[in-house]
């Protein structure tokens, strides 16, 4: 009888750990694509620099999507014109967690005038660049404009080699991921940006809106991602009243983690919160996002469009 158990439970840890070994091996393909690139080559007579420079310059406040959406808009526009591209964010909040945004050329950026072009500008930012690399070989820029093309594997590729994290932050990804129930899809409840400044109440209208989409629709593979700390904690107390069924959000320690917008804030520990619960929405098998906003949350929808996760998003009023 002890054989047949010893065999029993030796069989069961080969089992989980094969499980483990694949889980930690998809989240290092998701994050390492297997095609590189480099942002340091010059292969072209002609460069265009992107410049993330959000610490000493709040016209670049944007968020993670919007940036990462502006820099594949210029990705297709050099490709397609044969220009070099290159990309420095050392002066930007992105730097503190991402590995791959740092220049080999920052002392001459960090000194060059940037040209900003924003996605509601309404102009023709793309017949700009090629007049004005016309008589420039070097022309710096931030944009936050949306892709000009529908986005190939090429594209998506470059995004993700841009999102690769530092060791330390992947470390703590994977040991969270390891937290979630398995073959886990995201439900996102995004609220209004005030939300960073003052945090919902329990009257909140939003908060009832979400608790009823979230009660109506939720599944055990559920993983509950808000840009609000006090809904995620009023969700997991709530329910659980209700149902006697614990939620699964993302925690820190014993309590729903602090987040900060990417773009804005300089809370480095409440950011780096931000950035795993981006990594985590990058590996869900499915994406459902609330949003106060009428258009899809980019930090969401970047995540679908990169890894190819089936997307739903509803606009709450």
């Amino acid at each position: 009888m002890n054989t047949n158990y010893n065999i029993f439970f030796k069989k069961n840890n080969i089992y989980y750990a094969i499980v483990i070994v694949l889980v930690l091996l998809t989240i290092y393909l998701i994050l390492n694509p297997s095609e590189s690139f480099t942002t340091n080559e010059t292969i072209y007579p002609k460069t265009l620099y992107i410049v993330w420079r959000n610490k000493i310059d709040t016209r670049m406040n944007d968020g993670l999507g919007f940036k990462l959406f502006g820099a594949i808009y210029a990705f297709q526009f050099c490709k397609e014109n044969n220009i070099n591209l290159k990309i420095d964010a050392t002066d930007d909040i992105c730097s503190d967690f991402l590995k791959n945004v740092v220049s080999n050329e920052y002392e001459d950026i960090k000194t060059k005038d940037v040209l900003i072009f924003k996605s509601n500008d309404n102009v023709d930012s793309y017949s700009i660049l090629k007049q004005k690399l016309e008589t420039a070989d070097k022309l710096y820029i931030y944009t936050n404009q949306y892709p000009k093309y529908q986005l190939n594997e090429e594209d998506k590729n470059f995004a993700k080699f841009l999102l690769q994290p530092k060791p330390e932050l992947q470390t703590v990804f994977e040991a969270k991921i390891a937290t979630l129930p398995a073959n886990y899809g995201v439900k996102h409840f995004r609220f209004n940006d005030d939300i960073f400044s003052v945090d919902i109440d329990f009257n909140d209208t939003f908060y009832a809106k979400y608790f009823k989409l979230l009660e109506d629709s939720y599944a055990t593979t559920d993983v509950v991602i808000s840009n609000s700390k006090v809904y995620k904690q009023y969700v997991k107390m709530m329910y659980f009243e209700k149902y006697k069924t614990k939620i699964s959000t993302v925690m820190c320690d014993n309590d729903s983690c602090n987040i900060q917008h990417i773009g804005t804030s300089t809370d480095l520990e409440s950011l780096k919160n931000s950035f795993i619960d981006f990594y985590i929405i990058c590996n869900a098998k499915y994406i459902k996002s609330y949003t106060s906003y009428n258009w899809p949350c980019n930090f969401v929808y970047l995540p679908a469009l990169l890894y190819n996760i089936p997307f739903e998003s509803s606009y709450i009023t």
